[in-house]
């Protein structure tokens, strides 16, 4: 069966590869898989048409990566907040804000 071939199944995935670079070029491809990475329904439908399976783990790879660079984000604006509530002149009425926002940013970690 052709189907469980590695070799078939390769050359397959190689095709519909090259397939979606000539559709959408490199950058729309990229776009189309960062989509999906961040959950989107209908590109995920037109990535599964064009790819099928094969971008499985490319899609697990990019949520891994937005995930870091979210946490990265978060973290520096946490010490961006908390930097800014350790100022001793700073009157309660303005820290109150910037706890809330640092509360939020905590529940995100």
């Amino acid at each position: 069966m052709a189907d469980s071939d590695p070799d078939s199944a390769g050359s397959e995935a190689a095709l519909r590869a090259a397939g979606a670079r000539k559709a959408f070029g490199d950058q729309g491809l990229a776009a189309l898989l960062q989509a999906v990475a961040l959950g989107n329904e209908d590109s995920m439908t037109l990535l599964d048409r064009v790819l099928g399976e094969t971008a499985g783990d490319a899609i697990e790879e990019l949520q891994g990566e937005l995930a870091d660079q979210v946490a990265l984000a978060v973290a520096e604006e946490a010490r961006s907040v908390q930097s800014a509530l350790d100022v001793p002149a700073l009157a309660d009425d303005a820290a109150a804000p910037l706890r809330v926002r640092l509360a939020e940013l905590r529940r995100l970690t």
